[in-house]
């Protein structure tokens, strides 16, 4: 019989990273509906890149749910990118594609559009979890639209 593990190591969880300022890459999301169920974490699925300090390819633990319009408009300004605005309701560029077997199951909805592949700069912190340990959090991403006049959140904690 075959055995599978993973290393001692990674039974910690996530490793925490010094706080200060990283660049990052989108390579796609893994939505994951909420706890309370009404709303939707979108988990981008982020990797440090252009770190001198050997952290390139880190994942990055990144909050953004369907509810945080404001957080939302911040991430996608620092890809450089504008929430699409139709009507009264603002969206994240790109389109959710429904799996054809499971189409009301957001668990199973692939993003496509122009985010993937980006780049962008955030500001991670560091704070206390529910068991006082350490965790990284965003504390605010770098706006990447030139002249922009949007107002921004600087500690998202």
């Amino acid at each position: 019989m075959a055995r599978m593990g993973v290393s001692k190591d990674s039974l910690e969880g996530v490793k925490v990273i010094p706080a200060g300022f990283y660049d990052f890459r989108l390579d796609g999301f893994a939505p994951k509906k909420a706890k309370k169920g009404d709303t939707t974490n979108f988990n981008p699925r982020a990797k440090v890149i252009n770190n001198a300090n050997g952290l390139n390819d880190t994942p990055l633990f990144i909050s953004l749910n369907s509810s945080a319009g404001w957080i939302q408009k911040d991430f996608v300004h620092a890809l450089g990118l504008q929430m699409d605005i139709e009507g009264d309701m603002a969206f994240m560029p790109g389109n959710w594609i429904p799996d054809p077997n499971d189409p009301e199951n957001t668990e199973k909805m692939k993003y496509e559009g122009p985010m993937l592949g980006r780049t962008g700069r955030l500001e991670y912190g560091i704070r206390k979890d529910d068991k006082n340990k350490d965790q990284n959090y965003v504390k605010s991403f770098v706006c990447n639209i030139q002249g922009c006049q949007e107002k921004h959140s600087t500690d998202l904690k």
